[in-house]
């Protein structure tokens, strides 16, 4: 009996990351399936058939404002990747996150070629845009559900939906001992061939986003922040470099400051896990960093569209996901005009001298590790889409 195809989409690093972990247990789990489509580094180690050349993927977009810019270059990229699986037996279909593009090529690949499609991180229909789920919903399109509010909205909608729970429960079932992690930084700041950590000396982790454009936006601000406070509060900057990230360009930001941060490449959850305080640009790192009970600050400054149309349009009282899932701004949101150095500074403040703040914020990590659920969500995740390709019956 021949191999059954799952034919997987990604867009972005992170959801790269999140299908090869799915892709990884599925093989753990039977040995009859292939794969084929378009990811990255991580999928490619678990020999993706790419269908595209990477130079012709034109991925990445962020906001409102670069996903017009891209819309036809998506739309045909979606229709390209739709004539490529018409002669393939695709067992089912898995797009994961990338939710501008994969909207729309789940729709195409359900009307074109009926195919099964389940989409993993779906758009975000709970916070804004629910005409999302809906359009998924009359496309036949199932969806993986990894919040219980998602679930909900796409149910609502008349989405056929499988509740898995998030994928950092898996990788973060209990929250932080922080002196151990901080043992295991202090090794890699010295593999740097950086000053060793000194006793007493804080961690302060700069998370300045994983796209270009974000550490171009956010890093200056949050330097200069650093700058304000690493003297009085013994702080220790440290930056995790992400993946498709030049470091040139986070080397030419530290030039204009006084501080000397420690650059280290990758190792982002490592440093929140040692941190004493987080500076995080609005994204998943918020939510690694409440699941490991690190205190943080949220930073997040948009282009000017996507400014508007979120305030006037969307309107969500919140952007951060420990905040939205809570309904309480758990983790301080500092945002547009207020990403200024004197502004996160002084709304660190409370976070390096107050144990009462620190402790209501850690309070709080727990009710939302409560809302999630239980670890499992890459084994159930995998095990829907081999009951979709009639490998698996359920069981």
């Amino acid at each position: 009996m021949a191999d059954k195809e799952i034919l997987v989409i990604t867009g972005e690093t992170s959801g790269d990351m999140h299908a090869a972990k799915v892709v990884a247990r599925i093989k753990e789990l039977t040995s009859g399936v292939k794969f084929s489509g378009l990811g990255g580094r991580e999928l490619d180690y678990l020999k993706l058939e790419n269908l595209l050349p990477s130079e012709e993927i034109k991925t990445g977009s962020h906001g409102f404002a670069s996903g017009i810019t891209g819309l036809f270059s998506h739309i045909k990229l979606a229709h390209k990747i739709t004539d490529l699986v018409a002669d393939r037996d695709i067992a089912v279909c898995f797009l994961v996150d990338y939710s501008g593009f994969n909207m729309y090529l789940g729709r195409r690949l359900r009307k074109k070629l009926d195919l099964p499609v389940i989409h993993y991180f779906p758009p975000t229909a709970w916070i804004w845009g629910r005409w999302r789920a809906k359009w998924l919903a009359s496309a036949g399109v199932k969806v993986a559900a990894t919040f219980p509010k998602e679930a909900d909205v796409y149910r609502e909608a008349g989405a056929e939906v499988k509740y898995v729970g998030h994928p950092l429960l898996d990788e973060i079932p209990e929250s932080r001992d922080q002196a151990d992690a901080r043992e295991e930084l202090a090794e890699l700041i010295k593999l740097a061939g950086r000053r060793e950590l000194q006793l007493g000396e804080r961690l302060l982790a700069i998370m300045p986003g994983s796209r270009p454009k974000e550490v171009e936006t956010h890093l200056g601000p949050m330097l200069a922040a650093a700058d304000q406070l690493a003297h009085d509060f013994a702080l220790r900057p440290v930056i995790p470099v992400a993946r498709g990230i030049d470091i040139e360009q986070v080397e030419e930001k530290i030039e204009n400051h006084r501080i000397n941060p420690v650059l280290l490449s990758g190792y982002s959850r490592e440093l929140l896990a040692a941190a004493d305080l987080a500076l995080v640009v609005s994204g998943t790192a918020v939510l690694e960093a409440a699941l490991l009970g690190t205190p943080q600050l949220l930073i997040y400054r948009a282009d000017k569209l996507t400014a508007f149309l979120g305030k006037y349009l969307i309107g969500p009282e919140y952007i951060g996901l420990p905040n939205i899932l809570t309904d309480q701004e758990l983790v301080p949101e500092i945002l547009q005009d207020d990403v200024d150095g004197a502004e996160i500074a002084k709304r660190a403040v409370p976070y390096l001298t107050d144990p009462k703040v620190i402790r209501k914020q850690v309070e709080g990590y727990n009710q939302l590790r409560e809302l999630l659920g239980e670890p499992g969500a890459i084994d159930r995740t995998a095990r829907f889409l081999l009951e979709e390709a009639g490998i698996f019956n359920g069981e």
